[in-house]
């Protein structure tokens, strides 16, 4: 079991000294100064204090996060609480916690519509698999969800559900037979792999290339005859599949995925004339495959 007597101390040691003439500034400092002497409880007091004056303090949320990992080491237990921290300070633009989160948070994957009711520490779920039309409204409890598999389901429309995810980094919804991607999904700023194969999409929207973190878009076996020009604000892109679908060609601006590694496009109708334009586009040491 966690220890709670060790956090209830730390909520009373923040309560004590909060209304202390600092700045949260002040705290936060003061935070990174007991971390060095590894003095975690008095950091985690300070980073709250320093939360406490104020609430959008991204850093404060991140550092309180590794405060709490190393208690929890130091007294020799195992606790999943300081994800939640990780998680907010990604919603206020703490890109570093995305890497603290994968490397921490992903341990249990939950299944099935009906989550817990303590639901704010389920950082995992997966619904495959269970003829879904829909997304439960029971989903909308796991305010700090990371990884989301709805694959092989029946959804015909994705992205309005999720709107009280802006932290996802992982949606798999590939073999279902999605028609519309709802604007709500552009909106995932922080996602890093999107899934969409094997569904019915004939357009990706504009807001495509909103999705400026993503490292991997899957859009293989769908009925795609061209992709908007926004794709080439994806700077973040390493990973492109678009296999399978009805492309022609690809618009010029993909010659802005200067981190694209691999691009797929075998299965489409390209001429050879269009693949070598495609070819001169890519960065170097990008593989693509026709064929």
């Amino acid at each position: 079991m966690r220890p709670v007597s060790i956090f209830i101390f730390l909520c009373l040691f923040a309560f004590q000294t909060v209304f202390a003439a600092k700045d949260a500034q002040s705290y936060y400092e003061e935070g990174l100064q007991s971390l060095v002497q590894k003095n975690y409880i008095k950091a985690v007091g300070d980073f709250t204090n320093a939360i406490s004056l104020s609430p959008h303090f991204a850093e404060a949320y991140f550092e309180r996060a590794n405060a709490k990992e190393m208690l929890a080491r130091q007294a020799g237990y195992v606790s999943s609480e300081q994800c939640i921290d990780w998680v907010q300070s990604l919603r206020l633009g703490k890109q570093e916690a995305v890497e603290k989160l994968m490397q921490s948070c992903g341990v249990e994957c939950f299944t099935g519509a009906n989550l817990p009711i303590q639901a704010e520490e389920i950082y995992c779920v997966d619904m495959s698999s269970q003829r879904l039309s829909g997304l439960p409204a029971s989903l909308a409890k796991s305010a700090n969800l990371l990884w989301l598999d709805v694959s092989d389901n029946q959804l015909v429309q994705l992205g309005g559900e999720l709107t009280n995810n802006p932290q996802l980094l992982t949606l798999d919804a590939s073999h279902n037979a999605i028609l519309v991607v709802d604007s709500a999904l552009f909106q995932l700023d922080n996602l890093r792999e999107l899934n969409l194969s094997y569904n019915r999409l004939q357009v990706m929207p504009q807001m495509i290339g909103k999705l400026q973190s993503l490292k991997e878009l899957h859009l293989r076996n769908n009925a795609l005859k061209s992709l908007p020009s926004s794709v080439g604000e994806m700077e973040s892109i390493e990973y492109l599949d678009l296999s399978m679908n009805q492309l022609t060609e690809l618009p010029a601006s993909v010659a802005k995925l200067r981190k694209l590694k691999v691009l797929k496009l075998s299965g489409n109708p390209i001429s050879p004339e269009e693949q070598r334009i495609i070819r001169n586009w890519l960065p170097s040491g990008c593989r693509v495959e026709f064929d």
